[in-house]
């Protein structure tokens, strides 16, 4: 990709504002830079540049406060409850959850006052039922999935949404197993 090293730059350059910014400053722009971030995370074609928009949007919540924190948490159980509409957008939540659980274990464990932790957990695991349930692509062969990004319409949809789905449930039970065998 021909500016793939400027987008990488562009998402490293947010990463140390995030860093620098003070908190208050940070919890009022952190929708603004959050959401853009997002959007690279999930569509970006270049597998640096989405790791890049991961340790920027990590960057971002490990630094704001819990309350800007659940905020964005509570955007995520939007975006998933809106799979049937936009499938998209759901995909990003899927993607979303698991840099939630790695930045803040601690806050996404506790999940606020509504329980959005435990609430995303079940909207992850409906969806991925869904996903499940829709069955086998027609027009797709299973030797064709290696490559996920060449695909597309319902075949990359289903197969992304299912792998960010398990991905960010296979976090949270890793940090379930952290607590677990931490001594008490």
């Amino acid at each position: 990709d021909r500016y793939e090293d400027g987008r990488a730059a562009a998402l490293g350059l947010l990463e140390n504002l995030v860093m620098k910014l003070p908190g208050p400053v940070l919890d009022e722009h952190a929708q603004m830079l959050f959401f853009p971030m997002v959007l690279r995370l999930v569509n970006d074609p270049s597998p640096k540049t989405r790791a890049a928009a991961a340790e920027a949007i990590g960057a971002l919540l490990r630094r704001v406060s819990g309350d800007v924190f659940y905020t964005l948490l509570e955007y995520q159980c939007r975006w998933m409850g809106e799979k049937e509409e936009n499938e998209g957008l759901a995909r990003a939540a899927a993607q979303g959850v698991g840099l939630f659980v790695e930045a803040r274990p601690d806050l996404f464990k506790r999940g606020g006052e509504e329980g959005l932790g435990m609430e995303l957990l079940v909207l992850l695991s409906v969806t991925l039922a869904s996903v499940e349930k829709r069955g086998p692509v027609s027009g797709v062969d299973a030797a064709d999935l290696e490559e996920p990004r060449e695909r597309h319409g319902e075949a990359a949809l289903g197969w992304e949404m299912a792998y960010h789905c398990l991905a960010s449930l296979g976090r949270v039970y890793t940090l379930s197993l952290i607590h677990i065998s931490e001594p008490t």
